[in-house]
């Protein structure tokens, strides 16, 4: 049994705007075996229109694609693409250059799909290797610009913690959430 962790680092650069990629398949045309010999395995996007299912939603799919697109596009049908979400004004966005404006891409709904299906940035699996691990891509294409994305994976057998503590976050009297609609 191995004893130290393993990274991997990955890209990817999806065929389609939506995308359901097996991350556990690339590992394996990449490097082989080279993680068989781990129970668990945690898995991080860098993104926040890509992410993962978790371990049991995707087992209670079935680990399968024919059930896990039909799932996600339900979540999709209620944020449709470009309905004039506000994130999507680019006119509005002063955090962007007017190059960034030209490629961001119009994905509002892609980020509330991301929420609404329960996907996470970082999952962690108890490491079977035959099972699938799938990757969410909700926005990879916008016009002709292909998104390079990017994941790591970290397959290890025993974890420990090494500090415990609380972080103070100050709230203002009224404990008011601002908030406004999205359309």
């Amino acid at each position: 049994m191995a004893s130290q962790p393993v990274e991997l680092n990955l890209t990817i650069r999806p065929q389609r705007r939506f995308a359901i990629i097996d991350i556990a398949e690339l590992i394996r045309q990449q490097v082989g075996d080279e993680l068989h010999p781990f129970r668990k395995a945690a898995y991080c996007s860098f993104h926040t229109t890509a992410g993962y299912i978790e371990q049991g939603t995707s087992r209670r799919l079935g680990h399968s694609r024919k059930q896990i697109d039909p799932f996600i596009r339900a979540i999709q049908k209620i944020f449709p693409y470009n309905a004039g979400y506000f994130h999507d004004r680019m006119q509005l966005r002063d955090e962007l250059s007017e190059g960034e404006k030209e490629r961001e891409p119009v994905n509002a709904d892609s980020h509330l799909t991301f929420i609404a299906a329960g996907l996470k940035n970082c999952v962690t699996y108890i490491h079977r290797p035959d099972d699938p691990v799938y990757f969410i891509e909700l926005d990879g294409i916008y016009r002709h610009y292909v998104r390079s994305r990017h994941t790591a994976v970290m397959a290890y057998n025993h974890a420990e913690i090494v500090h415990r503590g609380r972080v103070e976050i100050p709230v203002g009297g009224s404990h008011a959430i601002d908030a406004f609609n999205l359309k």
